[in-house]
C-alpha cells in the first residue's frame, strides 16, 4: 500500500518527490557522518542542513502546487458548466429553428446570447493560460453581428397567430369535441370534453396537425394502495407527493369518499353514502339516477361503469349489461272531457295514473360478484 501511495505521489509531482527523497538521503548521511570527528563531522552537519532545506522546499512546492491546481480546477469547472449550457442551448435553438416550432427571431436571439457566453468563457480561459484572444473568437464576433442583422430582418416577418376551431376525438371517451387552438406550430390549448368532463391537452405539431394527450403525472407521482376505513377494501391511487394537500378518492366497493395524505398515505373518511344508481343514456354517457344529470366518468371494468356526480357529491355506478335508457319524451296533455267554456259539475275523475314502479335500490343494482372489493379498477 505504501508503494502504491508513493507511486501515486511520484506520478503527480515527480520533481518534488525526487527533491524530497534527495533531502532525506542527505539528512541520513549527515546523521551518519555526525558520529565522526573533525572535517567529516563538519561536512556531515552541512549535508544534514542542506537535506532538511531541500526536503522542506519540496513539501512547500507540493502544497502550493496542489492549492493552485484546486483553485484552477474550480475555475475550469465553472467554465465547463457555462460551455455545456451554451452548447445545449445552441442545439435546442437550431433544432427548434429547423422544426419551425419557434420563430426565427427567437432562436437567432438565443444563439446570439450563447455566443456572448462563449466569448466570456474564451476570455476567462485566456486569463488562466496567459494567451491573447485567438482568431476564431474574432470570427465569432463577426457571426454575432450577422445574427443581429438577421434577427432584425426576420423580426418583422413573424406570422400572425389566430385561433382556429378544430374537431378531434376526446382521448377519454372517444367522442368528438370542438375546441379552439392557435394556428402556429407549438400552440396548445386545454379544452374540456362536454360529454365526460375530462380535460386534456391539445397541441399543434410543426406540420400543423393536432395531437391530443391526457394530463401527465409529475415526477413525484407514486402508486399507493390504502384500506377503506368503512369496508376495509383496497383503494389504489396515484398520489402526487409533491403536493402539500390531501387528495380525494372514492371506494368503488362501498362508495365512501376518503382523503389520502400524500406523504404518510393515511386514509381519512370524508363522507359515507351508498353508491348512487346510474345508467347509460342513448349517447353512451353515464347519467346519475338520482338527479338525472351527466356525471364525470372515471372508468369501466367487468363490473360496470363508475363516475362522480358533482351535484350529489357521490360515486355513481351502472352495472355491466344494463341497457341504455332512451331520453324521456314529454307526455302529451290530457284531453278535457268537457267542451270548452262549459263548467264542470262532475266529480273528479277517479282514474288517476297508477304510481310508477319503484326504482331498484343501489344494492340491487350491484352484481353478485361486486360484493368483493372492486377497488383494483383504475381511478
Amino acid at each position: 500500500m505504501l508503494r502504491k501511495a508513493f507511486m501515486r505521489v511520484f506520478s503527480a509531482h515527480p520533481v518534488e518527490t525526487i527533491a524530497a527523497c534527495t533531502g532525506l538521503f542527505m539528512i541520513a548521511l549527515g546523521v551518519a557522518l555526525g558520529t565522526q570527528s573533525g572535517w567529516i563531522w563538519f561536512w556531515g552537519q552541512i549535508s544534514a542542513i542542506c537535506g532538511a532545506s531541500l526536503a522542506t522546499l519540496a513539501v512547500v512546492w507540493t502544497l502550493r502546487q496542489r492549492a493552485t491546481e484546486a483553485r484552477m480546477a474550480a475555475n475550469l469547472n465553472v467554465l465547463a458548466r457555462q460551455l455545456e449550457t451554451s452548447i445545449s442551448q445552441i442545439h435546442k435553438s437550431v433544432k427548434g429553428g429547423r422544426d419551425e416550432s419557434i420563430p426565427a427571431a427567437v432562436y437567432l436571439a438565443q444563439i446570439e446570447q450563447c455566443i456572448d457566453n462563449l466569448i466570456g468563457v474564451t476570455h476567462e480561459i485566456g486569463e488562466i493560460t496567459g494567451r491573447q484572444l485567438p482568431f476564431d473568437v474574432i470570427e465569432m464576433l463577426t457571426a454575432r453581428d450577422t445574427l443581429q442583422i438577421e434577427a432584425r430582418i426576420t423580426d418583422g416577418r413573424t406570422p400572425e397567430r389566430k385561433l382556429v376551431t378544430e374537431t378531434e376525438n376526446c382521448p377519454a371517451c372517444k367522442k368528438q369535441v370542438e375546441f379552439q387552438v392557435g394556428s402556429l406550430p407549438g400552440d396548445s390549448a386545454k379544452p374540456t370534453c362536454p360529454h365526460c368532463g375530462q380535460r386534456f391537452h391539445a397541441h399543434r405539431s410543426t406540420s400543423g396537425n393536432i395531437f391530443l394527450r391526457m394530463p401527465g403525472a409529475s415526477q413525484f407521482t407514486r402508486a399507493v394502495s390504502v384500506n377503506c376505513p368503512v369496508c376495509a377494501s383496497k383503494i389504489p391511487a396515484n398520489i402526487d407527493q409533491g403536493k402539500q394537500h390531501s387528495e380525494t378518492r372514492y371506494c368503488f366497493s362501498c362508495g365512501a369518499k376518503v382523503s389520502i395524505d400524500p406523504l404518510g398515505q393515511q386514509c381519512t373518511l370524508l363522507s359515507k353514502q351508498d353508491r348512487l344508481p346510474g345508467h347509460l343514456n342513448g349517447a353512451g354517457t353515464l347519467v346519475c339516477g338520482k338527479c338525472n344529470d351527466p356525471v364525470i366518468t372515471l372508468t369501466s371494468n367487468s363490473a360496470g361503469t363508475y363516475g362522480i356526480c358533482r351535484k350529489d357529491d357521490g360515486l355513481v355506478f351502472a352495472a355491466a349489461g344494463t341497457p341504455p335508457h332512451p331520453a324521456r319524451a314529454p307526455a302529451p296533455p290530457a284531453a278535457s272531457p268537457h267542451p270548452a267554456g262549459s263548467p264542470s259539475t262532475s266529480a273528479p275523475s277517479t282514474s288517476s295514473p297508477s304510481p310508477s314502479a319503484p326504482a331498484p335500490s343501489p344494492q340491487a343494482a350491484k352484481p353478485q360478484g361486486d360484493a368483493m372489493a372492486r377497488s383494483d379498477a383504475a381511478e
